[in-house]
């Protein structure tokens, strides 16, 4: 019973996983594709009336700040990390809905990588969505392991 519960879990963060690497290629390829000062205004638009309503909104100003300071280079960095990582995202998700066997491994290594990549950005700004972000691949692995186990029996079995 948990072993099946394990896998249906499993097969949902997949889902999500794919979904999630969807909107967020999407998400790198629309910051890659919009200008600096696009992002200023799109900033100024969201935030403006807060920021008019409270001055000192800690978090409105934060963006607001992260806006108008944003170098092109960081602007590229941000944009290619998003794509890339929604890229590897899509493949890890067909990988494992396929159930290749060699994914497995590969997909842990990987996400390993991106645990310990969002873990050191945690520590140096906070971020909710990365906190939710890397809380899902810590899941995610944690139920690879079982799943690969179970894909092997299936295997030797066939």
């Amino acid at each position: 019973m948990i072993r099946i519960l394990e896998h249906k879990i499993f097969q949902v963060g997949v889902i999500i996983k794919g979904i999630y690497g969807l909107l967020e290629s999407i998400a790198g390829l629309f910051v890659l594709l919009i200008s600096q000062r696009s992002i200023t205004r799109l900033a100024q638009l969201i935030l403006g009336q807060e920021l008019l309503e409270d001055p000192k909104d800690i978090v409105g100003n934060f963006f607001m700040n992260l806006a108008n300071n944003l170098s092109m280079r960081m602007h590229v960095f941000i944009g290619l990390y998003i794509l890339v990582h929604g890229i590897v995202n899509i493949g890890i998700a067909l990988a494992l809905y396929y159930k290749k066997l060699w994914a497995f491994p590969v997909v842990g290594v990987l996400m390993a990588i991106f645990i310990i990549y969002q873990i050191y950005t945690l520590i140096q700004v906070f971020s909710l969505v990365m906190v939710l972000l890397t809380i899902v691949d810590i899941a995610l692995l944690s139920l690879l392991h079982f799943e690969y186990e179970r894909q092997k029996r299936i295997n030797a079995k066939a």
